[in-house]
């Protein structure tokens, strides 16, 4: 080992000066309108479709595959075959058979699936025709969500943007960041309570992140389910010259989501008011070398239980 008496300066460590450090509680209000009428959507599809003659099989032309609350208009159009009709089938029971050159046209306040089978003895052969659909899915989940006297309460909490529950620790809760570089901090005078002046520099620190609110009905069962990003810009005065870095941390986070009654007793929508407290600890940090004295430090002697036989 070097001995340190060689040295020619004397031991010096390298760590994290803290040149200021504040606290601040920062509210953040949303407003959050949560619609209540039953939302319907459309698509319509359209495809040919050209089938082998004699198949033991059905062949399926379109199937909901796990998305309830269908319904829907269908068109069948036959062209061409193997001189037998074609039999259509709805929700897995057959409908009807077509003729060949004629079509099928119907309307269904429920579709799981449609398809069709190709009768016919020639192998070679094949059903050929035009198929079309409406859907419409019908978004409702029988809460029965009609005005704010049906909810029993709301949760909030913070998240990520698909609404997955996130806890304090983990980094991607709330991104709390500088938003100019160092250089760009501006600098202003203050007079501290002593009556003494004080140069501080402005930082301007982004807060961002998302909530998710879960609205619950008298059954428990969770009706409505939002995610909701939030950010926030604010100023702090700190002693933050050249070569400091900002650190930031969200050390508590408390959410709480209200129902505000509509004056309008018609109004198709729930307001909703989130109120976002966020504590947080910000503090200009750069490394600093300082010299210390000492000397190295040697174990003790081991003491040893002496045995009595």
């Amino acid at each position: 080992m070097f001995p340190i008496s060689h040295c020619f300066i004397s031991p010096c460590i390298k760590v994290p000066k803290v040149f200021d450090w504040v606290n601040r509680t920062t509210i953040i209000k949303l407003h959050e309108e949560i619609p209540l009428e039953k939302k319907k959507v459309k698509d319509v599809l359209c495809c040919v479709f050209q089938i082998p003659c004699g198949g033991k099989e059905r062949s399926t032309l379109w199937t909901s595959y796990g998305i309830y609350n269908i319904g829907g208009s269908i068109c069948i159009e036959y062209k061409k075959g193997c001189g037998e009709p074609l039999d259509v089938f709805i929700n897995q029971l057959k409908v009807t058979s077509i003729p060949e050159g004629s079509s099928f046209t119907a309307t269904f306040s429920r579709l799981e699936s449609v398809e069709i089978q190709c009768n016919g003895t020639d192998v070679t052969g094949v059903c050929c025709g035009d198929f079309k659909i409406a859907v419409y899915i019908d978004t409702k989940n029988n809460c029965d969500l009609h005005s704010h006297r049906d909810i029993q309460r709301i949760d909030c909490f913070l998240s990520d943007c698909h609404g997955n529950p996130l806890s304090l620790a983990d980094p991607r809760t709330v991104l709390c960041k500088e938003l100019i570089s160092p250089e760009e901090r501006a600098k202003f005078d203050f007079f501290t309570p002593e009556g003494n002046k004080t140069t501080l520099h402005r930082v301007e620190i982004l807060k961002q992140g998302f909530v998710t609110i879960e609205i619950f009905n008298y059954k428990n069962q969770l009706c409505k389910k939002c995610t909701i990003p939030f950010s926030d810009i604010e100023t702090f005065f700190l002693c933050a010259p050249s070569g400091t870095k900002i650190e930031c941390e969200i050390t508590n986070v408390d959410c709480k989501a209200h129902i505000v009654p509509s004056l309008n007793k018609s109004s198709p929508c729930l307001k909703i008011e989130i109120i976002l407290i966020i504590c947080q600890s910000v503090d200009s940090v750069a490394d600093v070398k300082i010299e210390f004295n000492g000397k190295y430090c040697q174990p003790r002697e081991e003491i040893m239980k002496e045995c009595d036989f």
